[in-house]
Parts: structure tokens; C-alpha cells; sequence
């Protein structure tokens, strides 16, 4: 009995516990529906953060996409901006040169003029005195004769009377033929004078249209060109006020310098040593003028504060002084260069080649032979420049190195 007692209250003690535990088990499920019913907005909820970040992702990409594609290049900006004022400044000087031959033109026009009126008025003045000298002889045999030259004859004396008289009417004829054959001659000379007169004063005055004309063109592409001058200085202030966009003009300039190391090298590649005129000597200054920035590895930049690296010397002085070559060599490029402007470059045998940048003008061409102190270009600010010098550059093989161990 007692083992069988003891077996029923076991198994009782057992069918509580199987109870107890599906109650717990229940509770643990209610409490974790609970649970799950109460951390369902949370989940939503970073759903749909997740969902707002995406869309600022995709909104930024599509920014990021917008803004490189509205990206633009500084130096090309600035050299687009650049060769927009010297192609103003090269129209100004052609206006100019035709303004001032269609003035020597209309002054050599004047003269002709001038003197077509005097041999116009010279002829006419002839022309006059012939005809009244004809007309003063006619009234005197009008006037001393009623009859005529045969009445004249008739009434001889004799007949060597006759034969005089008969030689003065001959003589008297011809001398009233060959008036009136100058008169005639002379009308037709003032015929044609006149007639080249009416020509050159047509001249003139279609020559002096065109100088109106060209006065004209010449205000307007002057104020073209002061026009383009002052948006280049706002965005040069602009540049140098953003010292971001600076940064990046610079770095640009950077790049441009590292690349004209192969550039130099591929053009030099090309010359033959027969090519280039040998030296004459050493080095010399391509410009006298004071040194405003030396050659350095790196130095601090005067408008960004920042260390830069500086590849050659710049030399300042007047804008439009004559720059010459420092050594004897063939010109390998003589034109545009990003961040340089307008710019000339010497190849002088051996890897050496010296490079000219910020000019103003260039007056040679590639290909071009130069001996030492021949004018290759003129003093500017073309380019990053913040005011008229020349950026001196000595290269070996492309690699820039210190001018001065170059210059007396």
C-alpha cells in the first residue's frame, strides 16, 4: 500500500509539475508576444530610418554626380578667360594698325586730291587765257575787216599783194587751228581731271566711312576687352578669395608641372643634336629684375599660407619688357599652357631645356632656331599669376632643378 500510495503521490507530484511548467512556459509565450507586440513599432521605426538614410544616400550620390559633372577646371576657366583677352587685345592691335594705314591712306588721298585741284585749276586758268586771246583776235578782224579773207585777196594791188596777203590769211588760219586744237586739248585735259577728282573725292569719302567704321569696331572691341579684363580680375579676387578653389588651381598647376616632365622629354626626343644651334656661352638672365620668389623645394604660398612647391624663379618687372633666351637652342613649344599661360620653351641639347611662363606675347614659334639673348616673348601675367614677372625654369630631362646654378 505504501509503495502503491507512494507511487500515486508521486505521480501526482509529477502532473503538478508537468502543470506548473506549462503555466510557466505559457507566461514566458504571453510575455514574449507581449514583448514582440510591444518592439513592434521600434522595428517599423528603424525601418523606415533606414529607409529616410538610403534616400539621403541616393539623394548625396546624386548630388556628388551633379556637382562633378558641373566640376570645372580652374586653370582651364582661367586660361579660356585669358586667351579670350589677348585674342581682344591682338583684334584691338589689328583695328589699330588698319585704323592707322586707312589715316595714311586718306592723307595720301588728300594729297592727291590737293594736287589735282591745283592742275585743275592750272588748266582751267590756261583754258580761259586761250579763249581770250581767240576771242580778242576774232573782235580785232571783226572790227578792222567787213568783208572776208576772199574780199580780202580780191582787193591786192598786185599780185605780189596778193601773195603776201594771201600768206598772212594761210598764217592766220593756222595760228586760229592750232588754237583751237589746244582748246579743244585743254577741255579734255579738264575733263579728265575733273573726272579723277569726282573719283578721289569718292575715295575719300568711302575711306573715311571705313576709318568711322573702324573707329567703331575699335571703341567696341575695346570695351569687349576691358569688359573680359574686369571679369578675369573678379575671378582671380574670387580665386584668391576662396582659398578652396585656390587650392585646387594649385594643385592643378602641380599636376600640369609633373606632366610637362614627359612632355619635355617626348619633345626633346624628336631633335637631333644637328638640330640645335650650339651654345655661345654660358647662361644669362632672361629678364633683369628682382626676384620675387626663388626656386625652393618648397616654400609658403603668399596667398594660401600653405607649403607649395616651386619649380622655378619668377623675376618680376614691367608689364610687356623684352624676354630673351638664356642660352642658344630650338624652340619645342610655344603657346598655351594651363596654369603658365602663354608660355616658351627651349630645347639646348644634352636633356637641358630652360621653359618661360606668364608672358604677355610670344615671338617665336616651334621649330624655330634662338640664339642667347635673341627676344622670345614678352613680360605678363598670363596664367596663376598674381602680378607681371617671368617664371624662369631649368630642366634636365623634364626634371626641374635650380635655375640658379645655371644663371652668372
Amino acid at each position: 500500500m505504501y509503495n502503491k500510495g507512494g507511487q500515486k503521490e508521486i505521480f501526482s507530484i509529477s502532473r503538478y509539475n508537468m502543470t506548473a511548467r506549462k503555466k510557466i512556459i505559457n507566461c514566458i509565450l504571453i510575455l514574449a508576444l507581449a514583448q514582440a507586440a510591444t518592439a513592434a513599432p521600434s522595428v517599423n521605426q528603424r525601418k523606415n530610418e533606414l529607409s529616410g538614410v538610403k534616400s539621403k544616400i541616393t539623394q548625396t550620390k546624386k548630388k556628388l554626380q551633379e556637382t562633378k559633372r558641373n566640376e570645372k577646371n580652374v586653370l582651364t576657366t582661367l586660361g579660356t578667360m585669358q586667351k579670350q583677352i589677348h585674342q581682344s587685345q591682338q583684334q584691338v592691335k589689328t583695328i589699330n594698325r588698319d585704323y592707322a594705314n586707312k589715316g595714311q591712306e586718306i592723307s595720301r588721298t588728300q594729297v592727291r586730291l590737293s594736287s589735282t585741284q591745283r592742275d585743275l585749276n592750272r588748266a582751267k586758268a590756261e583754258l580761259e587765257a586761250r579763249q581770250g586771246a581767240l576771242n580778242d583776235r576774232l573782235r580785232a578782224i571783226y572790227m578792222t575787216s567787213s568783208g572776208s579773207y576772199l574780199e580780202l585777196l580780191f582787193t591786192s594791188s598786185s599780185f605780189g599783194d596778193f601773195l603776201v596777203r594771201l600768206d598772212l590769211i594761210k598764217r592766220i588760219l593756222q595760228q586760229d587751228e592750232t588754237l583751237f586744237t589746244e582748246i579743244k586739248g585743254q577741255q579734255r585735259v579738264i575733263e579728265t581731271q575733273v573726272a579723277s577728282l569726282q573719283k578721289q573725292e569718292r575715295a575719300l569719302v568711302a575711306q573715311q566711312n571705313e576709318l568711322a567704321a573702324l573707329a567703331r569696331a575699335r571703341r567696341r572691341e575695346q570695351a569687349n576687352l576691358l569688359s573680359r579684363q574686369q571679369s578675369h580680375e573678379r575671378f582671380l579676387r574670387e580665386l584668391q578669395s576662396q582659398k578652396e578653389l585656390y587650392e585646387q588651381a594649385l594643385d592643378e598647376l602641380e599636376a600640369e608641372s609633373q606632366r610637362l616632365e614627359s612632355v619635355i622629354r617626348n619633345l626633346q626626343s624628336r631633335n637631333s643634336p644637328d638640330d640645335i644651334p650650339k651654345a655661345t656661352g654660358g647662361f644669362m638672365w632672361p629678364v633683369r629684375g628682382r626676384i620675387t620668389s626663388p626656386f625652393v623645394g618648397s616654400r609658403v604660398h603668399p596667398v594660401t599660407g600653405k607649403v607649395r612647391k616651386h619649380s622655378g624663379i619668377d623675376i618680376g618687372l614691367p608689364q610687356g619688357s623684352p624676354v630673351v633666351a638664356a642660352q642658344s637652342g630650338k624652340v619645342i613649344h610655344s603657346g598655351w599652357i594651363n596654369g603658365y599661360g602663354y608660355t616658351v620653351i627651349i630645347d639646348h641639347g644634352g636633356g637641358i631645356s630652360t621653359l618661360y611662363g606668364h608672358n604677355s606675347a610670344l615671338t617665336v614659334r616651334a621649330g624655330q632656331s634662338v640664339r642667347r639673348g635673341e627676344q622670345i616673348a614678352r613680360v605678363g601675367s598670363t596664367g596663376i599669376s598674381t602680378g607681371p614677372h617671368v617664371h624662369f625654369e631649368v630642366r634636365q630631362n623634364g626634371v626641374a632643378v635650380n635655375p640658379m646654378n645655371w644663371l652668372p
